[in-house]
């Protein structure tokens, strides 16, 4: 029992020291920023801490003669470990003024400055980390009390440690910073540590109950030293050296594919909080495994240095073919979030199932290494401790190395899959290597030699070809955002192996840059509409962060909102340089410095595919570029700014959360001066209303003074927050004495800087946000919250900002507003800013002008914005066009620049497809006919063409030629929805005695889709019909369970109460 109570001491001893790794991150992070570097730095300093303890301890625990003094020193070990983490925080501060004094001083001096900021980590972390370190080895020389189960006793101790490291990473990453916070989080920890070294000194007390040594029996308990001679176990003749060098490979080897995988995998499950711990988890917990049954079948092998390399050479060649199945897995993975999104808890745990299943053979083979070297290693019981300590202080060297490599130059330099190659094939070499020297000092034949180095070489011939994924795939990630029906027909199987012929328009894009670096993974992608406009996306870590036409409208406003009504924008700084776009448009003002703070290089460098439309901002002499993290560069520098924009990633990426915190506001207040603004962007979209007014009332909690924008009211996906220091309000008059300088940007067309105003939705956020849960670095709400809304694809923020617009804005304001609305030539103006940008969606035509008010130069300006619109940007719908005239000059420009491609396409079947589209919204269901029935020659195969084809004839009243082509749809995709809905629909429009058939259909489309509130309503309806007034009702309940206040459904439900009484 005694021994269990040391064994479960050690195992929360795991636990905690996981908390301390990820709370020091977070703490250290808070003051030397996120950068790549800083994070890496913490990180070499833990490693280097647990492997100087280790050492440490291993020269001295031997000295150790009683096993209850072991235990004492284990317990003020522990003790020592809670002490300094409780006074960590307070260091901390006291480190805080001398980094910002030598940031303000020697950033530009690269190499010193990073050397200046590890030597502050390790002076800072530097003791608890080695305390941890000594640990293993003290608790090691505690309980083998035998040379026969060295193995056993390492193996349970490294693995109980390990399990524990893997459950105190789950218990941080998803539950215990969200529910007490960071400081919380830091005392349960220090208390348990606390818990752990008091029970250990009142164990240590006892004088009795400890059993005595045994060098050559069996034995579970601790030993008084007594020297004999070293010696390897019996039958084996093994070079330590060997041993040694292996180990220290497989540290290498196994933080490398850590670090690599972890960075592919977050291109793949999404990179944000959870999914990252859940990477981390599975890969420790199979660490852990091998630990265990490794080191109990190290004890009853004769040969354990072959089994040592057996097991890498395993790790080798199962991180080729999982990496090689990873790295192609995005669809797979796809598939898997559509089935489980709707369950926050499922989705993970099948993400987790998943993950380990990928990577448990090779971790669970890279966990037998360390208590097998421990069992080859330790060859005397009086060196117990020694042998321990210096092998795990090699190890984590190893491991050191690992990581730092890894990520700064293996995956910068070589990319991930050359960088994996790399490592593999370092793995194969070390475990061949060892193989050979074993082989010849044990004088084996050279059939037994080659045997085993057979797998090394098949391993080597591999690695010529694999892993090789598809760099287009990964440049845009699948685990957003992609909710393809085609994903619920897939096999789980062809997902991996064969998913093109289900997607075939997936690598239509062409890869312009695949930037895999230091600071993370970007891609630069460019697609070419149906009417020849070509669009190029900047995406991070797989996720479109900028392009320069769809989020031209954002990118824009982040500058000239602020900048148009500030009197003199003297200093400038913006946060992310993205496409640059944003920072660009800025220089197009009288700024005399403009800052730009971007913690990644490949996007500085993927910005220059950006030049049109950037202004070359980099090339500006106003401009600063600085590589660091933005709030790091704010926390340390002493420069205040007039204008301080800030355009993050979603929150519900790893680590972007921070740029949304109370903190975060309030350092970029107190760095404002006087009547200085800041401006923020937020999403509407792939998040909650709990998540959006959390943020909103976070930003007012720091800006009294505080603006809530919209980017495009047509299409509310994006919002601004902006803040200002001081009491000063818009001044109108600045606005218009500063148009002149928005007027030299190409990227927008303004006429009337006092149309900006109409984007406002709210001067009074307190109001709009109510009280609720603020988000702050202490309690990162928003961090773990922000991910479980992800998926959430409704409007719901849409239609709350909606309902509160009444009362989220000010008199004054509104005034302003209702001015401007009631102006036909700011109506105009206001229209054609809208209409000028490039690549959008038909919204832009819902900003109407009162025609009947409109001047003949008035009316004949917003026609001719209309036709430029309709020339330049496909148009899906035409129903915002509500005068004739317009609407027809519209088509017109939309049918010749569609008809104008023609002659260009390769493939013209989807230009026949929208024209026909066109033409059939707009009441030409003959010249419809025409274009799809063009579509449909050229692919008669095509399903949604011939679905096309029936829709324009039943349009035209021609129903059975319609049910004629749907059937024809049918015929090649049996279960193709929209089909049976349209064949049902035709069919029972042609009367009563066709309703059967009818019904059949919707039937048959509801059991492929039962969800579809729209085929519920038609199937009540055409039961309705034929009299079936009851099972009518049912159906059109159900359309209202699915989708709430659906007005047909509705109606036609009162329709049969009504019949039924």
């Amino acid at each position: 029992m005694l021994y269990l109570l040391i064994l479960a001491c050690f195992l929360v001893s795991g636990i905690t020291g996981l908390i301390y790794q990820v709370l020091w991150t977070r703490m250290i992070v808070g003051i030397i920023g996120s950068s790549p570097f800083s994070v890496t730095i913490v990180l070499a300093v833990f490693m280097a801490g647990l492997g100087l303890g280790s050492a440490v301890a291993g020269k001295t625990v031997d000295r150790v003669a009683r096993p209850e003094k072991l235990i004492r020193v284990y317990g003020l070990l522990e003790l020592g470990i809670g002490l300094y983490c409780l006074l960590l925080p307070l260091l901390l501060l006291l480190f805080k003024p001398l980094y910002a004094w030598i940031y303000n001083r020697l950033f530009d001096h690269f190499l010193l400055y990073n050397l200046l900021t590890f030597a502050g980590c390790a002076l800072v972390l530097i003791l608890p980390a080695t305390f941890m370190g000594a640990t293993l080895p003290v608790l090691s020389r505690f309980f083998v009390n035998t040379l026969s189960r060295v193995g056993t006793h390492v193996g349970r101790l490294y693995g109980l440690n390990t399990i524990g490291s893997a459950a105190g990473s789950l218990l941080c990453g998803f539950w215990l910073i969200n529910l007490v916070g960071v400081r919380g989080v830091l005392a349960v920890a220090v208390l348990l540590n606390a818990g752990i070294g008091l029970l250990c000194l009142l164990v240590s007390r006892r004088r009795t109950g400890w059993i005595a040594p045994q060098e050559t029996e069996e034995g579970t308990g601790p030993r008084a030293p007594r020297p004999r001679k070293p010696a390897p176990p019996a039958g084996e003749v093994v070079p330590v050296g060997v041993v040694l060098a292996v180990f220290a490979v497989t540290g290498f080897c196994a933080m490398a594919y850590e670090v690599i995988w972890t960075r592919l995998l977050g291109l793949l499950v999404g990179p944000t909080t959870y999914s990252f711990t859940v990477v981390l988890v599975t890969f420790i917990t199979g660490l852990a495994l091998g630990s265990f049954f490794f080191g109990w079948l190290g004890d009853r092998v004769k040969l354990p240095a072959v089994l040592l390399v057996l097991t890498q050479m395993a790790a080798a060649l199962t991180a080729l073919l999982a990496s090689q199945v990873i790295g192609d897995s995005q669809i797979f993975f796809a598939k898997l979030i559509h089935l489980h999104q709707d369950s926050f808890g499922s989705l993970y745990l099948m993400k987790g199932i998943v993950l380990f299943g990928f990577m448990f053979l090779t971790t669970f083979s890279l966990g037998a290494a360390f208590p097998l070297v421990g069992k080859i290693y330790t060859r005397s019981l009086a060196a117990t401790g020694r042998s321990i300590g210096y092998a795990y202080a090699v190890n984590s060297i190893g491991a050191v190395l690992g990581s730092a490599v890894a990520g700064f130059v293996l995956i910068p330099f070589l990319g991930k899959e050359n960088g994996l190659r790399l490592v593999i094939g370092l793995q194969l070499a070390a475990a061949l290597g060892a193989w050979l020297v074993i082989a010849a000092a044990r004088r084996s034949t050279f059939p037994r030699r080659f045997a085993l180095a057979l797998p090394a070489l098949l391993g080597f011939g591999l690695m010529a070809a694999f892993p090789s994924w598809d760099h287009v795939m990964l440049s845009m990630g699948k685990y957003h955002r992609f909710d393809r029906p085609e994903l619920r027909d897939i096999g789980w199987l062809e997902s991996l192996l064969a998913w093109e012929k289900h997607f075939p328009d997936l690598k239509s894009e062409k890869l312009l840059f695949y930037g895999d670096g230091i600071g993370g993974f970007t891609t630069v992608l460019e697609s070419t509409g149906l009417l020849g406009d070509v669009n190029y996306n900047l995406c991070n870590s797989g996720k479109p962060d900028a392009s320069s036409t769809r989020d031209m409208d954002t990118q824009t406003l982040l500058a000239h909102f602020p900048l148009l009504y500030h009197p003199a924008p003297d200093d400038v700084l913006v946060i992310g340089l993205g496409s640059g776009i944003t920072a660009g448009e800025i220089l197009h003002y009288p700024v005399k410095r403009l800052d730009v703070v971007e913690i990644n290089e490949q996007v500085v460098e993927a910005s220059g595919f950006f030049t049109p439309w950037n202004n070359r901002v980099l090339e500006d002499p106003r401009t600063r570029l600085i590589v660091q993290d933005g709030r790091a560069h704010l926390e340390l520098a002493s420069r205040k700014y007039d204008l301080v924009t800030s355009e993050p990633s979603n929150p519900w990426m790893s680590g972007i959360a921070a740029l949304y915190t109370r903190d975060f506001f309030e350092l970029v207040a107190s760095r404002l001066k006087p009547g200085g603004m800041f401006v923020q962007w937020i999403p509407a979209y792939q998040m909650d209303w709990e998540a959006f007014s959390m943020i909103g009332r976070t930003f007012a909690s720091a800006f009294p003074r505080s603006l809530l924008v919209s980017t495009n009211p047509a299409r509310p996906s994006s919002f601004l927050f902006v803040g200002i220091r001081g009491e000063g309000g818009l001044d109108a008059r600045t606005a218009e004495a500063n148009l002149a300088y928005a007027a030299r940007s190409g990227n927008i067309r303004l006429a009337d800087g006092r149309i900006l105003q109409n984007l406002i939705v709210s001067d009074s956020l307190p109001s709009l946000f109510a009280k609720g849960p603020i988000h702050t670095d202490n309690h990162p709400l928003l961090e773990y919250h922000a991910p479980r809304a992800m998926h959430v694809m409704d409007d719901t923020i849409i239609r709350r900002i909606g309902s509160a617009a009444g009362y989220g804005v000010s008199e004054g304001l509104a005034a302003a507003i209702r001015e401007n609305q009631d102006d036909v030539e700011r109506q105009v103006a206001y229209a054609e800013y809208f209409l000028n940008f490039r690549g959008v969606d038909s919204s832009a035509l819902q900003y109407r002008v009162n025609l009947a008010a409109a001047t003949p130069a008035e009316r004949e300006r917003h026609a001719a914005n209309v036709e430029r619109f309709c020339r330049l940007n496909l148009v899906t719908e035409f129903r915002a066009l509500t005068d004739p005239a317009i609407r027809e000059r519209c088509y017109a420009a939309q049918e010749e620049a569609v008809t104008a491609r023609l002659g260009q396409a390769a493939d013209k079947a989807p230009l026949y497809s929208h024209l026909g589209a066109i033409s059939l919204e707009n009441r030409r269901p003959e010249k419809a006919i025409d274009y799809f029935s063009r579509e449909a020659g050229l692919h008669p195969r095509d399903k949604a063409a011939r679905n096309n084809l029936g829709t324009a004839y039943a349009s035209a009243g021609r129903h059975a030629e319609a049910a004629r082509e749907y059937l024809r749809a049918l015929e090649i995709d049996p279960g193709y929805v929209q089909a049976h809905v349209n064949l049902g629909l035709s069919l029972a429009s042609q009367g009563r005695s066709r309703l059967g058939e009818a019904i059949v259909h919707f039937r048959a489309a509801l059991e492929l889709d039962p969800e579809n509130a729209d085929t519920h309503n038609h199937l009540g309806t055409a039961l309705m019909a034929g009299g079936d007034v009851n099972p009518a009702i049912v159906h059109f309940s159900r359309a209202l369970e699915i989708r709430p206040g659906f007005p047909p459904a509705e109606n036609n439900l009162r329709r049969a109460l009504a019949l039924r009484k």
